[in-house]
């Protein structure tokens, strides 16, 4: 019996005499909920330039060190922190620990959060991190993979990072800068320099009431044109853009709701499509280092997700 490894699925098949392959079996496959499946992940499976063979099974060299899942919720979310781990097989015992670490600290303040779209947050901080490693190929830096897993942190859980580096309440007279500081402090005291900066740097800027949705939206763009132009920033947030705006659609919980939602979808939208084109013309810039046939089907991804924007916007095509 031989095996393939084909995009996260190891199948196994038997061989006849001539060579030609009996039968098929899928083991321990992940299931479209465990991984968020999205054309990204589709295309994935389609691109066979990756395949290759493993050893017979008792041949197999299986590392003594497991990352710890017992802080995590779910199987889905254990299957996706699996999933790092088989990407990134030749990681370091520290960076085995860090990202476990991450994985613990991601559920204590996550929990069983939903975003809009009813997906549990911890989930999508998760597949950002799988989708760097799987379909972007970017799978030597650890620093980068906890990184994309705590992305959200600052802006979702300031006040809990803070309590956690004072190890009281949070107090009320701190302002927003400050509670990023000390909130930053932490991170560096628990992941490193690189982490932290980078978390600090993914950060969207604060939304003001003076200004309007529109000056906002300009705001986050200028933001995210400036924090782009480091390659390993841009793997994130393409990343989060991406799953994010695979959930960019209406899911109302009644009737009543119906309204509010459209609403929040033209938001979305008018936020997102000048990603879209900024993320496209950035892609093709040579220190972008995805491979090229990954690059096509990410500009097509995006393109697509442009033209969707601009219907739900009345843009003519």
């Amino acid at each position: 019996m031989q095996g393939d490894v084909v995009t996260g699925k190891v199948v196994e098949y038997w061989r006849t005499a001539k060579g030609k392959r009996k039968g098929v079996k899928i083991v321990s496959p992940l299931g479209r909920q465990s991984l968020h499946y999205t054309e990204i992940d589709k295309a994935t499976r389609q691109d066979k330039s990756h395949v290759r063979e493993s050893p017979p099974p008792e041949t197999r060299i299986r590392p003594e060190r497991k990352p710890s899942e017992a802080a995590l919720i779910g199987e889905n979310q254990k299957t996706l922190l699996r999933r790092i781990f088989e990407l990134g097989e030749d990681f370091s015992p520290e960076a085995v620990a860090m990202i476990t670490d991450a994985a613990a600290l991601m559920n204590e303040l996550y929990g069983m959060r939903e975003r809009d779209d009813g997906t549990l947050a911890l989930n999508h901080a998760l597949r950002a991190a799988v989708r760097i490693m799987r379909f972007f190929e970017q799978r030597e830096d650890p620093d980068l993979i906890v990184a994309a897993m705590l992305h959200d942190a600052l802006e979702d859980h300031l006040d809990e990072l803070v309590g956690y580096a004072q190890g009281k309440p949070v107090s009320t007279g701190l302002s927003e800068r400050q509670k990023r500081e000390i909130a930053a402090t932490y991170l560096r005291s628990r992941f490193g320099r690189e982490v932290s900066m980078r978390v600090s740097a993914l950060s969207n800027p604060e939304r003001t009431e003076e200004m309007t949705p529109q000056e906002n939206n300009a705001r986050y763009l200028e933001h995210v044109k400036k924090l782009i132009l480091s390659p390993k920033n841009f793997y994130i947030k393409l990343s989060d853009l991406l799953d994010n705006s695979f959930t960019l659609k209406i899911k109302p919980k009644s009737r009543e709701d119906m309204h509010k939602q459209r609403q929040k979808l033209r938001q979305r939208a008018e936020k997102y499509l000048p990603l879209y084109i900024l993320f496209r013309e950035r892609l093709d810039d040579p220190d972008i280092a995805i491979p090229e046939h990954k690059k096509q089907i990410i500009t097509s991804i995006l393109q697509t997700k442009q033209k969707f924007a601009e219907r739900i916007l009345g843009i003519p095509a």
